[in-house]
């Protein structure tokens, strides 16, 4: 055993990670394997199948060896959060508590709701049913986003509780006290110690965390260029959403963060493209 308390602290996280990580790079080849078997019906010779499981093998092991692989290992919080990920929408929630970013995985399910409503909303035959169908949907996933996003809207509550009602107050308890409308915990730690904005973060003192990245966007990018490519050709949806969304990342986010995130949901652009 390690002789400090903080080298026993050191080693258990390595080894809670370690044990995160694997079940994460389990969870991403079976969910690859699964979505690719669904999505192909029509697949049932034994060599169409290998194909598909080929892909799943393909994907976990980028997964694994990917340029982030540093973050799922060392102690910090990326294993356990992309093992809540991708075990399924039970540990959603869980997710979110273990990084506030995992907010953004209500989009995911705002996305699979829209596509529900929209598929009755063009089947002008049986509205009264299809209103009904829509509401339970509604009722249906509006409580998951809820809980997906309450911890860090939990979080914001409890910081401004516990730090604005002590004797030594931080700077940001007076904007606060100022009345500040649409203040955010959340926001001014981002603003203030991780200089996120417009065009911030591109600073010559960061080429080499850019470097570091690289990799991993030279990649991202091919891949949801590819990904906007067959939804174009197979759902013929309108892609500029998509390709803002990408943009407002690239330009405003942490490379860091780019590069986990890239480096995360790898196995999700394979799988849909």
């Amino acid at each position: 055993m390690p002789p400090t308390f903080e080298a026993l602290i050191v080693l258990s996280s390595f080894l809670w990670n370690a044990v995160c990580f694997t079940i994460a790079a389990l969870a991403i080849h079976e969910l690859t394997y699964a979505i690719l078997l669904y999505s192909q019906k029509e697949i049932c010779q034994e060599s169409e199948r290998k194909t598909v499981l080929s892909l799943a093998n393909m994907t976990a092991v980028a997964f694994v060896l990917n340029p982030a692989n540093v973050f799922f290992i060392s102690c910090y919080s990326e294993a356990t959060f992309s093992c809540m990920t991708f075990t399924g929408t039970a540990l959603f929630m869980l997710a979110s508590y273990t990084r506030s970013n995992g907010s953004l995985i209500a989009i995911f399910i705002f996305i699979h709701l829209s596509a529900k409503i929209l598929t009755f909303i063009k089947d002008k035959k049986g509205l009264l049913n299809h209103f009904r169908c829509c509401l339970g949907y509604l009722l249906l996933y509006t409580p998951q986003m809820i809980l997906i996003i309450t911890p860090i809207y939990y979080h914001e509550k409890r910081g401004i509780a516990f730090h604005c009602v002590q004797d030594y107050r931080p700077a940001w308890c007076d904007i606060l006290d100022q009345s500040t409308p649409n203040f955010s915990l959340y926001g001014y730690v981002q603003n203030k110690h991780w200089n996120v904005g417009l065009f911030r973060y591109w600073t010559l003192a960061q080429i080499p965390n850019f470097i570091l990245a690289s990799p991993i966007l030279c990649l991202g990018s091919l891949g949801v260029t590819c990904w906007i490519k067959a939804s174009v050709n197979k759902y013929k949806v309108d892609t500029r959403i998509v390709k803002i969304s990408q943009l407002c990342l690239s330009s405003n986010g942490h490379s860091m963060l780019f590069n986990q995130f890239q480096s995360g949901m790898k196995g999700k652009k394979v799988t849909e493209a």
